[in-house]
């Protein structure tokens, strides 16, 4: 028993100097890399002002003059807070301009929208400015990456970009670059349309779903296969309510209708429509 026990402590002994060793190589190992680990903890609290200043970009310059703002409409803060504040106040910028040239300035793509934009206020409907109050609890929808809808009273979208956030005018007016007389000049064509679409519950047939579109204050039918895999896309988007989207028609003369033919994206902005969103649409 004795050398047995002898034996036994000698081996504990040797175990324990072992793992002391290990220790004290794993702790010099650690001190050896403490500095590095300093130096990169350093450099990152460096950065972390200048990648605040980053974040905070698009809230300070929102190309809007707030000063300036917050004389005419109540209620401004003082500092603008979240996305939504800044959302709003870029919103508020374009509502109360004074005219279509100042309000040209918050929307996306000028170079491209503002001529559009210009003839339409000309030809098609007048600039409306209307008094306007902070809200805040103002609440955005959210449509896909970067692109928000808000969908009361004046109808508006906008898209974050690195400028900060920006109007899609022509999601906001639903602009489609004709008359809704040019597609049944044109039978058979597809067009894009910017509306707003809602499912007749109440119209049955074995082939046929029928959905109406509103364009220019009036009610109209249309007409989609139900073989068509677009009306699953469109259905899982309006869940029977009026929704805006973005659709593809044309007008059959044969039925004296328009037809669905494709579902372009949900909301009236095609902004961001990148290949997730599109592949998400077609599960």
């Amino acid at each position: 028993m004795f050398f047995i026990r002898k034996y036994t402590m000698k081996k504990i002994f040797i175990s324990a100097l072992f793992v002391f060793g290990i220790a004290l190589s794993a702790s010099a190992h650690g001190y050896a890399e403490m500095p590095m680990s300093i130096n990169d903890l350093q450099t990152a609290q460096t950065k972390l002002p200048s990648e605040n200043a980053v974040l905070d970009e698009p809230l300070a310059d929102l190309g809007v003059d707030l000063a300036a703002l917050r004389k005419m409409v109540p209620g401004i803060p003082d500092t603008l807070r979240t996305a939504t504040d800044s959302m709003q106040a870029v919103f508020i910028a374009y509502c109360t301009s004074e005219t279509p040239e100042k309000a040209s300035q918050y929307i996306m793509d000028a170079q491209r929208v503002k001529p559009l934009m210009m003839k339409y206020y000309e030809e098609v409907k007048d600039w409306e400015i209307g008094d306007w109050e902070w809200y805040p609890d103002m609440k955005f929808e959210f449509i896909r990456t970067n692109v928000y809808y808000y969908p009361h009273y004046l109808e508006c979208y906008l898209v974050k970009t690195p400028s900060g956030y920006k109007i899609d005018w022509e999601a906001t007016v639903k602009y489609n670059p004709y008359i809704l007389a040019d597609l049944e000049t044109h039978p058979n064509q597809i067009f894009e349309m910017r509306t707003k679409v809602e499912k007749s519950l109440d119209y049955v047939n074995d082939h046929w779903a029928e959905y109406s579109f509103t364009h220019d204050g009036y009610l109209y039918n249309i007409y989609a296969r139900k073989s068509n895999p677009q009306i699953k896309k469109l259905d899982r988007w309006i869940k029977q309510k009026l929704k805006p989207v973005i659709i593809k028609l044309k007008w059959v003369p044969s039925d004296s209708s328009f037809e669905l033919v494709g579902f372009v994206c949900a909301g009236c902005s095609k902004y961001q429509l990148d290949t997730q969103h599109a592949s998400s649409l077609n599960r």
